[in-house]
């Protein structure tokens, strides 16, 4: 089952490409997260990180999709690809802490 929708990824992108198509994108965004080994991260956490990556990937196959709340000609997919990197670092600074936080108490 998918991370997310392509509803949910349309909320960040605004894109020409069909649900199929997405769905084909978040596809490939949900197997670089289970590539990654971050199939232990929150369901809420996953769903981010699968819209992010699955706009990263639009980004490159439609250059004419924008970003939602921004006036811009064009979306660089690096963006989407940035805030991905970002969620992961904190998460896994999340887990870290919560192991360091029962090692304290044992």
């Amino acid at each position: 089952m998918a991370n997310c929708t392509p509803r949910d990824v349309r909320l960040i992108i605004n894109t020409k490409l069909t649900d199929s198509d997405v769905e084909t994108l978040i596809s490939l965004a949900d197997q670089e997260m289970a590539d990654r080994s971050l199939d232990d991260r929150p369901a809420k956490t996953k769903r981010l990180l699968s819209m992010l990556l699955a706009a990263s990937y639009i980004a490159l196959r439609d250059p004419d999709s924008v970003s939602i709340g921004e006036y811009r000609e064009a979306t660089s997919p690096s963006r989407w690809r940035d805030a991905a990197e970002r969620l992961i670092a904190s998460s896994k600074a999340l887990s870290f802490s919560k192991v360091d936080a029962l090692e304290d108490e044992g």
